[in-house]
C-alpha cells in the first residue's frame, strides 16, 4: 500500500467540492425554474378548465328543461 500523500489529496478533493458547489447551484435553478413552468401551466389549465366550466353551463342554461313523465299515482305508489 502506498503511503498517503493528503497534502497532494487536499486540492484535488476543494476542486472536487467547488464542483459539486457548482452543479448543485445548477440543479437549484433548474428546479426553480420547473417550479415556474408547472405555475404556468397550472395558470393556464385553470383558466382552460374555467372556460370549459362556463361554455357547459351556457349551454346547459340553453337547453329546455321539459316536465318529468309522471305517470299514474297508483303506479307511483306500487313503485311500478
Amino acid at each position: 500500500m502506498k503511503p498517503v500523500n493528503s497534502a497532494a489529496k487536499l486540492p484535488t478533493a476543494e476542486i472536487q467540492l467547488a464542483c459539486l458547489k457548482i452543479a448543485l447551484a445548477q440543479v437549484k435553478e433548474d428546479r426553480k425554474e420547473f417550479r415556474r413552468e408547472r405555475d404556468d401551466w397550472r395558470k393556464e389549465a385553470e383558466i382552460c378548465a374555467g372556460r370549459l366550466i362556463a361554455a357547459n353551463l351556457r349551454e346547459a342554461d340553453e337547453q329546455p328543461v321539459a316536465p318529468p313523465e309522471r305517470g299514474p299515482w297508483w303506479r307511483r305508489l306500487a313503485g311500478g
